[in-house]
């Protein structure tokens, strides 16, 4: 397997870091409908897979506001926060105020930037953990969580989406890829190929979404340009025009099957 695990194309931190700024705007927050119930599920198959929590330090890399972050809080001793993005570091400082969670501290930096010595994070944490984020895509990133970790890693990408019909027409006709995100498969295939011993199961995860279209217009073309073509404003307006209620919003589903990675830490 190549250096490239994710199907990210190259972008620059600041790039990266300006796409998820403006995504934070309208990021699901941790206790927002059934975003606990999902973030359960997931670390319970990690758990199965024999990764402890109770009594345990955990980095999160790519924390967003903090979905997972808050669940693996509920039973790890203390979970800190990484993400490229202050808005999002923000929501999750909000959420931990408004909740009264107080064993979750955050950093606002990009992986790819990070030193672990520098930060103090070598051999630091029981487990790290990364769940469907642009920060962790390539083998110097996977490394870096290694070198953070005293037992586990953890990854979770994607294997399958399933996309909405309005979905799946605007992005195809841009050449988009499935997820721009993670992909679980090349991740784990690269893992084998270093010498690693990596376990993975699936997730079912189903999204229903209900969201203006305007806003939905917005975060299209602001994902198809950052992540390397160039939006046919036309096109993507019939297409979520067709889809659009009276009231100006568009509801769809997306399905996604998650491929959840956990492997041993060289010592």
């Amino acid at each position: 397997m190549k250096k490239d695990a994710g199907k990210e194309p190259l972008i620059s931190p600041d790039a990266l870091r300006g796409y998820w700024e403006r995504k934070a705007k309208r990021y699901p927050l941790p206790f927002d409908k059934g975003m606990q119930e999902k973030a359960v599920r997931l670390i319970g198959c990690v758990k199965d897979m024999g990764v402890r929590l109770e009594g345990k330090r955990v980095l999160e890399i790519g924390c967003g506001t903090g979905v997972i972050t808050a669940a693996l809080a509920r039973e790890a001793l203390s979970v800190t926060g990484i993400d490229i993005s202050q808005v999002m570091i923000e929501s999750l400082k909000n959420e931990m105020l408004n909740r009264d969670i107080g064993n979750i501290s955050t950093l606002r930096a990009a992986w790819k930037e990070c030193d672990p010595a520098a930060l103090g994070f070598e051999k630091t944490f029981d487990s790290v953990w990364t769940v469907i984020s642009t920060a962790v895509n390539d083998a110097g990133d996977m490394e870096k969580m290694e070198r953070c970790a005293i037992s586990w890693c953890v990854y979770a990408g994607t294997k399958t989406v399933c996309r909405a019909p309005l979905m799946e027409e605007i992005l195809s006709k841009h050449r988009m890829a499935t997820s721009p995100f993670t992909d679980a498969g090349s991740f784990y295939a690269m893992l084998k190929d270093r010498g690693r011993c990596p376990q993975m199961t699936e997730i079912d995860l189903v999204w229903d979404w209900e969201e203006s279209a305007d806003n939905i217009f917005e975060d299209l073309v602001d994902q198809i340009t950052t992540f390397g073509s160039i939006p046919d404003m036309d096109f993507i307006r019939s297409v979520l025009q067709k889809h659009t209620s009276g009231d100006g919003t568009i509801r769809y589903t997306n399905r996604m099957i998650e491929g959840i990675i956990v492997w041993k830490a060289p010592g």
